[in-house]
């Protein structure tokens, strides 16, 4: 019976010493919590725009996200970041905003 108890502690031991590595050096899951699921080529009307959102890439999410906020209807589109009209609007912005930078001072 005492020779029964040391080999099956020896197989448990064998065996914790095989797993544990794996458990240890597994990496975690991260959730990936991005707010855009589907982006859109072409922006709606920009004059109808309230708000223009860029969410540059993070932990949490990978992707730069771009989201239109509609004026009326306040609902809100993700933009595809990539698409050369978004980032014709993008630069458009940016322009405008350095112009009223420069004449505010």
């Amino acid at each position: 019976m005492n020779q029964r108890a040391t080999l099956c502690t020896a197989l448990l031991l064998c065996w914790l010493f095989i797993i544990l590595p794996r458990v240890q050096g597994s990496p975690l899951k991260r959730n990936i919590r991005c707010r855009c699921i589907k982006s859109h080529d072409v922006i709606p009307n920009v004059k109808s725009l309230q708000k223009l959102e860029v969410i540059p890439e993070s932990s949490s999410c990978p992707h730069t996200e771009i989201i239109a906020t509609v004026k009326r209807t306040q609902e809100q589109r993700c933009l595809n970041p990539n698409s050369k009209q978004i980032q014709d609007l993008l630069k458009l912005i940016n322009k405008k905003r350095s112009k009223e930078t420069s004449n505010g001072k």
